[in-house]
């Protein structure tokens, strides 16, 4: 995508419209516009393809992981972002969307027990 946003070059307002310049420098910018939108529409359906292979397995791993497991893990990653100093409302609404299994109370909880510790 790069080499092809390389491609696009100006177009002086001083070229009259009907000259070879002109239109030789608009043909090549389309042409370069429309194979970087492919490359864009190819991109995007690729890490498509990636997001949903990644949550297939993360599926397979939760499953072998056990629940008990999994939360420790959960944790661990919490107290990974709490040692970055991360903002504590951002942890919170990333926390909650993605551990559907986490109230906000139990969240709470964990940073009361985080900061307990310290």
């Amino acid at each position: 995508m790069t080499e092809q946003g390389e491609g696009y070059r100006n177009i002086s307002r001083s070229w009259p419209k009907e000259s070879m310049e002109y239109k030789a420098r608009m043909t090549d910018n389309r042409f370069h516009f429309y194979k970087f939108r492919i490359a864009a529409i190819d991109r995007a359906n690729i890490l498509g393809r990636i997001a949903k292979t990644s949550e297939y397995i993360l599926e397979g791993i939760n499953e072998q992981l056990g629940t008990e497991k999994q939360r420790e893990a959960e944790i661990k990653l919490l107290h990974t972002y709490l040692e970055e100093n991360v903002d504590r409302e951002l942890i919170e609404e990333v926390f909650l969307g993605y551990f559907s299994n986490y109230t906000k109370d139990e969240l709470l909880v964990l940073f009361e027990e985080w900061d307990a510790s310290k």
